[in-house]
């Protein structure tokens, strides 16, 4: 919360110390979201993580193939 926002919610009575050229209090003065936060930060974790390499697709085994194997086992 900067000392603008602070007089808008009513918190202080006036800024003390404040330059002319910006007496003006600014219409958003300070905005603050979580999950914009949030989703910035994961954006930075996904680029810092390295993908998975490409593998070639497994050939599928069907049931019935591994169900006779695991017979073999008993």
């Amino acid at each position: 919360m900067n000392a603008n926002k602070a007089l808008e919610l009513g918190f202080c009575d006036e800024i003390m110390f404040q330059p002319v050229a910006h007496a003006e209090p600014a219409e958003n003065s300070f905005v603050f979201s979580r999950r914009a936060v949030t989703n910035s930060l994961l954006d930075k974790l996904r680029a810092k993580v390295p993908k998975p390499p490409v593998t070639p697709e497994q050939p599928k085994t069907k049931a019935s193939d591994l169900d006779k194997r695991l017979a073999l086992l008993k």
